[in-house]
């Protein structure tokens, strides 16, 4: 796998009229010094290997012909997992002879030095344990190769530093998969396994949660029943949709509300944009007061505990531009390490590029990210949301729904993903707006969904705030509304809020605010 990669990279290189300077990298040598190896383990472990049968299988899975440092120890054990393709017994005699049919017997060393191998060990208790030491030392050896040949390259002037950190990035990602990848499960265990999680979920639900990472917004949580583990999702829209709005109302029920780490990938918005749509979704004050600096003293001292609640949220915002799939791959990995990524949304997919797919079209290119990004939602074990845009077909259409058609520069985008929604508001196309207050209706459509039932769901948009929120919420507002109680605002308040005494009985203006309340305007 890592030489494949290396090959690809070479054919760059020759490109620009320059030889690899690495072209058996298990044999370089570096400042005097013998590459990391093990030639008594190798000849042990070779030896256990004829001496029971069974011993093969237990280190079948992780070791590979390449672990082994002298070539004719990798020519032996291809001889030894050719006998176990092909279900032949695997013992002295058997591998002999199975050398001597490839012609290569006297290449390693003749029958004498494989009945010598046999006296190394007794048996092969210990095999494993050996193997997993040869596996330590052939990645100590492909990492000093590696980072050898990424030094060579970096003082080259007509290396592009991009491509070659893209290729380090890859092969020592790929060593790692090749040394941790998952065991094969017998389905007698993926029954039990799958039954005790089911048993998990059930628990979950039947205390009132749902099994997936929580939108906030319940009448889509009855149909998603959160977002799922391993998930790839895509919100689409034209533009003035919501869709940034509907990303700040799921990041903030993710990391502020349920406390769960999440990360945005924000390639059009800066992450002080972000912030400020945040607070105006937490605390339901107009989103004007932040992005035109219009907050009054008293609005700062009731929107500070709201603040120290944001403060304490894992969230994580990388407001990067240009960011390739690959930037996307390490900085998730290296999240997921540090700070336990359990969600991530992308905004937008179509500001994201792929270096690899420099000389294909963009729907080619779109195709290898969406891939790309199930592919990490597979590996992390997390739900990845990405912001897609829809194309202005659409508006041609006479009820101006979007459909999977319609998603933008698509290509194969709607078969990589669990979850296509699209988000639409009738209200944006109205031309008699006559409405009384600031709350919008708005629809999403679950127009795929790889593992539940597809529905159009009905939610409240509160544009002035930036958010989404339940329906519900929107009819109980319109009724206190038509009664003349305005519903009041406490998402930011104690059970009373803060109370000010009145001008009329202070001869100070200065005495109107406590010195607690000026500390807080000040860290303000």
């Amino acid at each position: 796998m890592e030489q494949g990669g290396q090959n690809k990279f070479n054919l760059k290189l020759k490109e620009l009229g320059k030889k690899p300077i690495i072209t058996h990298p298990e044999h370089l040598m570096e400042s005097g010094k013998v590459m990391p190896q093990s030639v008594e383990l190798e000849e042990a472990l070779l030896g256990a290997l004829m001496l029971e049968r069974d011993a093969y299988t237990k280190v079948a899975e992780f070791l590979f012909k390449e672990v082994f440092y002298k070539d004719q120890h990798q020519v032996i054990f291809g001889a030894i997992m050719s006998l176990s393709e092909l279900n032949e017994p695997i013992d002295l005699l058997s591998v002999t002879n199975e050398l001597k049919r490839l012609g290569k017997l006297e290449l390693v060393g003749g029958a004498y030095y494989l009945s010598q191998l046999t006296y190394r060990v007794a048996s092969s208790a210990n095999i494993e344990y050996y193997a997993r030491i040869l596996l330590q030392k052939f990645l100590q050896r492909k990492v000093i190769s590696l980072c050898t040949e990424t030094i060579h390259y970096a003082f080259e002037d007509g290396i592009d530093i991009f491509d070659l950190v893209d290729h380090f990035t890859k092969i020592i990602f790929e060593l790692v998969e090749t040394v941790t990848k998952s065991k094969e499960k017998d389905i007698k265990n993926l029954i039990d396994e799958t039954l005790n999680t089911i048993k998990e979920l059930r628990d979950k639900k039947d205390g009132g949660g749902i099994t997936g990472i929580p939108s906030g917004l319940k009448d889509l949580d009855r149909v998603t029943n959160g977002w799922q583990n391993s998930h790839f999702i895509i919100i689409a829209a034209r533009p003035g949709m919501g869709k940034s709005a509907l990303m700040i109302t799921l990041a903030k029920n993710a990391a502020i509300e349920n406390k769960i780490p999440t990360a945005i990938f924000s390639l059009e918005m800066t992450a002080q944009d972000i912030v400020k749509r945040l607070l105006a979704a937490q605390t339901k004050m107009p989103i004007d007061k932040f992005t035109k600096a219009q907050l009054q003293d008293y609005e700062i001292i009731q929107i500070s505990d709201t603040l120290e609640k944001i403060k304490e949220a894992p969230l994580y915002i990388d407001e990067s531009e240009a960011v390739s799939l690959m930037d996307i791959r390490t900085k998730a990995r290296r999240l997921k390490v540090q700070h336990g990524i359990k969600f991530i949304i992308i905004d937008y997919l179509q500001l994201m590029h792929n270096r690899d797919d420099k000389n294909g079209n963009r729907e080619q290119e779109i195709s290898s990210i969406s891939r790309g990004l199930k592919s990490l939602a597979k590996e992390l074990n997390i739900p990845i949301i990405a912001l897609s845009q829809v194309n202005r077909a659409v508006e041609k259409e006479a009820n101006k729904r979007p459909k999977l058609a319609d998603l933008r520069e698509s290509g194969s985008l709607e078969q990589d993903t669990d979850m296509v929604l699209f988000i639409y508001r009738p209200e944006y196309y109205s031309k008699n707006d006559t409405a009384d207050f600031e709350t919008k209706m708005g629809y999403i459509d679950i127009a795929k969904n790889r593992h539940g039932a597809t529905a159009e769901i009905q939610l409240g948009f509160e544009g002035i705030y930036s958010r989404f929120c339940n329906y519900d919420d929107v009819k109980r507002d319109e009724e206190q509304l038509s009664e003349n109680k305005l519903p009041t605002n406490t998402d930011f308040l104690g059970e009373s809020g803060p109370i000010f005494s009145s001008k009329m009985n202070k001869k100070d203006d200065n005495n109107d605010i406590s010195d607690v309340s000026r500390n807080q305007i000040e860290d303000f």
